[in-house]
């Protein structure tokens, strides 16, 4: 299945918005620029900025002929940018695609200027309880909403978390289930027609923050508030 025709299926069950507005107003408020958006995927943080000046960046060429221009086809892990050059940058729900995200965090955090402000976002083990009884167990995620936050404060020395649980799917028959989740490339284990109809399903995450201070010995941001316990992919 084409990139573009997974996204749409997953949409189409959204009851809501996503992360990208309320990350593009933090950029905003700290006056960040440029900013790069490393997995921009088809560039709806760029779309949510407006004419704010951001620099498109993903691996996936098919991605990439959606994506607001100017676009750069690269590895995050090996940023094709001079030290120091970028306002923000942002990873929304790229970093559990990799291994060692610590690694990819390193090289971000290279061409954030001083001060600059790093943006990810990324969901809990916890996610879309109403059908985690469906699925198969899965791996731990690289990046998750419950190990991400120590990853990041290893490579920034600072780090705030917000959190979020909120209902953000609506299903009106086991099909929209399978169809969504196929989409996602996850495994049932048993039949969606188990559960009642029609199915609202929660999502939970994070949104992850830190700067890049001169020093990594800053004093620790302070935590937002939240729920207390938050992992599947993206809030989509």
């Amino acid at each position: 299945m084409r990139w573009g025709a997974r996204r749409e299926i997953q949409r189409k069950y959204l009851t809501g918005g996503d992360v990208h507005p309320e990350i593009a107003a933090r950029i905003r408020a700290a006056g960040a620029r440029p900013v790069l958006d490393a997995g921009c995927g088809d560039g709806e943080l760029s779309l949510a900025l407006g004419g704010w000046p951001v620099i498109s960046l993903d691996r996936d060429p098919l991605a990439l002929l959606e994506a607001p221009r100017p676009a750069v086809r690269a590895e995050i892990v090996r940023l094709p940018f001079r030290e120091g050059v970028f306002g923000a940058v942002a990873a929304l729900y790229v970093l559990y695609f990799f291994e060692r995200p610590v690694e990819v965090l390193a090289d971000i955090r290279r061409v954030l200027r001083p001060g600059g402000l790093f943006a990810s976002a990324t969901t809990s083990r916890d996610d879309m309880p109403e059908l985690i009884p469906l699925l198969e167990p899965e791996l731990i995620e690289s990046y998750d909403a419950e190990n991400g936050p120590a990853q990041v404060e290893e490579v920034f020395g600072n780090v705030e978390v917000d959190r979020w649980d909120l209902p953000a799917l609506l299903f009106e028959s086991p099909d929209g289930v399978r169809e969504y989740l196929g989409a996602r490339n996850q495994r049932l284990a048993r039949d969606p027609a188990e559960l009642a109809y029609p199915l609202t399903v929660r999502k939970l995450g994070a949104m992850i923050y830190a700067r890049r201070w001169t020093s990594r010995c800053c004093q620790r941001a302070p935590q937002a508030g939240g729920v207390p316990r938050l992992g599947r992919r993206g809030i989509l």
